[in-house]
């Protein structure tokens, strides 16, 4: 009679000790999702937010400017007598829109995006844009640009 009623016993916390073991390992594997989606997603959101600014402008003046801590992408658009500065501060990208007869002031602008760091460079008619994000990803993107004076 005990050993029926240690076997049930035995039976029943094996049944609870793998049904633990099992919610561990789903838990783990959501949490993995889950960072797998939110990097992905805000990654490819500022790699298209950039990507989206320069075929915005492509053709109008489009520069890309060092102030020694920071790549700034430069849009001149002529047409409404403005500049969009896009640059990393403090882990984040701001966005800056002045007139073109103002120059730039670095801590000015809007917080568009949280980010590690952004480089950008240039060749020719290419822009390279490099987004590292607070989580230690890269994602790279290349712009062609069809513009005949785009970058200057």
């Amino acid at each position: 009679m005990y050993i029926n009623l240690i076997s049930i016993f035995c039976i029943f916390v094996t049944f609870i000790g793998l049904a633990f073991i099992t919610l561990i390992m789903e838990l783990n594997f959501y949490n993995k999702l889950k960072e797998g989606i939110n990097n992905t997603f805000s990654t490819g959101t500022i790699v298209s937010y950039y990507n989206n600014k320069i075929h915005n402008f492509d053709g109008d003046k489009i520069a890309i400017l060092n102030n020694g801590k920071t790549d700034i992408l430069m849009l001149e658009d002529k047409d409404v007598n403005l500049k969009t500065y896009v640059y990393v501060k403090d882990g984040a990208i701001y966005e800056y829109v002045t007139q073109l007869s103002e120059g730039f002031v670095y801590g000015r602008g809007n917080k568009v995006f949280e980010v590690e760091d952004v480089d950008i460079k240039r060749k020719n008619k290419l822009i390279e844009v490099i987004v590292k994000t607070k989580e230690d990803k890269k994602k790279k993107s290349y712009i062609y640009l069809s513009g005949e004076d785009a970058i200057k």
